[in-house]
This record gives C-alpha cells, structure tokens and sequence, in this order.
C-alpha cells in the first residue's frame, strides 16, 4: 500500500529540516483527515502484514494544477497581466514538482517493509517572493503583485529531510 500523506501533518511550528521524525500537529481538518489514515496504514501494516508505505508530500505542483494553488495562479496572474494578491509573501516552502512526486510514488510499490514514512520534497525551500521573481524571470515579464491580509499558515516553516526517501526508493 502507498499513502499520499502531506508536510501538513507536521507541527507549522517546526522549521528548518524536517525529518519523518518531527513533531507532527497537524492544524487543518485535511492534516488531521491524513494524520489519521497514516495511522491505519501503520495499522494494517503491523496486524495483518500489509507493507504500507507513507509519502508526506511537500509542495506539489506542476501540469493541470487547479489555480487556488500558488504556483499556477502566479503564472494566470503573469499571462493575463492582472495583480496577483499574495498572502505571505516571506513564507518558504518547499516546492516538489508531480514528476518528481509520481517517481515517488512508483518506486514505493516495490517496498517490502512492513511500515515506512517518507517525506517528498526537493529538501530545499524558496519563499513566495522568490518563487514570483523566477514566474517573472521564466515568463520574461515583472509579475504584479501585492500584498494581502497575511493569514496564518497551516503548513511548516521548513523544508523536507529527503535523506530517508533518497536510501530507501
């Protein structure tokens, strides 16, 4: 079995590298959802010797992305020459692309452990504001934004610890 978990599950107080082995809080009703099914994989794993494998995914994005999504709304908002409205434009994340996450995904299905969490990410993170510099940068023109309400973030500051998911897929 492969999960598709989230970085939400962590604590958003953890930053920095995060490891499998962080705190994991998680804020959202979706983390929680998450949080939850991680424990029943781990669950069937150890009563009835399901081999189940925890992907904690970072930022996704890439094709067919919806636009309520950061990455492909920039790149509307550059195309279409309108104001972009950024929440938190100094928050970083860590930004995976769905190639790299479908790899991800393909290599775990061949796990043989009874249990295993992994986190998929690049292990780096960008802030907003880097991430709208390179939309800009790649789009060849200045990408309008401003600033918006700065509502709270649910996700961790940090960015993934990709040392297990490199050894182990």
């Amino acid at each position: 079995l492969v999960f598709a978990s989230t970085c939400g599950v962590y604590s958003p107080a953890e930053s920095g590298a995060i490891a499998e082995s962080c705190t994991v809080d998680p804020q959202a009703p979706y983390a929680q959802s998450k949080l939850m099914a991680e424990m029943l994989c781990s669950s069937y794993a150890n009563h009835f010797g399901v081999p189940s494998t925890v992907l904690r995914l970072f930022n996704v994005y890439g094709p067919g992305q919806k636009l309520d999504f950061l990455i492909p709304y920039l790149v509307e908002c550059a195309l279409e020459n309108c104001e972009a409205i950024v929440h938190n434009p100094t928050n970083s994340c860590d930004f995976v692309h769905v190639s790299d996450v479908v790899e991800a995904l393909v290599c775990s299905a061949s796990q043989k452990g009874p249990f295993e969490v992994l986190n998929i990410g690049r292990g780096r993170a960008h802030t907003v504001r880097e991430v709208i510099t390179t939309i800009g940068d790649i789009l060849g023109c200045a990408l309008l934004w401003k600033q918006g309400d700065g509502r709270p973030d649910s996700q961790p500051a940090g960015y993934a610890d990709i040392g297990r998911a490199a050894a182990v897929l």
